[in-house]
């Protein structure tokens, strides 16, 4: 869909609370306004296999380490499962959107796509002064795709559930109930979240506008 607009809907189905809120604003998508492949630093879509790493750990008999990718949302320290993100970039070009909340950093296009960006760090009350390069981890995928400024880039993270379990109740109250499971990683809190549940959290809070 290159251009998300209230016409460009089918007819007789409900609008998603991101589809209303852009129901009457026209984005420019052709291909002089979308940004190219080439203007993005190559550096800025490293594949997840390249990117730093927490202290190997040594493994052990009876050990099951999971995977995931860590990443800065202000003050928190966040796990994502890797199928939970579709993309790593610079932060292109975000159009704002009036009475939008502030959290609510505006659109982006990506490849032709219209799709959110979203500060979950202000949205948790979790913002804080950092000297990261701000990024944009695209999390879901096709029309139910957000991006999400994150600080930095993100972290493999290997570590073993049990070992490293602590719990929930340290995490702040904003976060608490996405949060999957806690844990310390080599000296650092990490919250394994509930993306598909945060994203429709966060859809809802945006409301239809008025």
């Amino acid at each position: 869909m290159d251009r998300l607009s209230h016409d460009a809907l089918p007819a007789g189905l409900p609008m998603t609370p991101t589809q209303a809120l852009l129901a009457t604003f026209e984005l420019p998508l052709d291909d002089e306004h979308a940004t190219p492949d080439s203007d993005l630093d190559s550096a800025a879509r490293t594949p997840m296999a390249q990117l730093p790493s927490t202290r190997p750990r040594p493994i052990t008999s009876g050990q099951q380490l999971q995977a995931r990718q860590g990443v800065r949302l202000g003050s928190l320290n966040v796990m994502l499962r890797y199928e939970d993100g579709s993309e790593l970039t610079e932060i292109p070009d975000v159009h704002l959107l009036p009475n939008a909340p502030a959290w609510f950093a505006g659109m982006v296009n990506l490849h032709g796509l219209l799709i959110p960006a979203l500060d979950l760090a202000l949205w948790l009350h979790a913002k804080e002064q950092t000297a990261a390069k701000p990024m944009l981890l695209v999390l879901g995928h096709g029309p139910d795709a957000a991006g999400v400024l994150i600080d930095g880039l993100p972290v493999r993270l290997r570590y073993d559930a049990h070992d490293t379990a602590v719990a929930d109740d340290c995490a702040p109250h904003a976060i608490q109930r996405f949060v999957r499971s806690t844990h310390l990683i080599d000296d650092a809190v990490w919250f394994d979240l509930d993306v598909p549940g945060l994203l429709s959290t966060v859809e809802q809070a945006l409301g239809p506008p008025q």
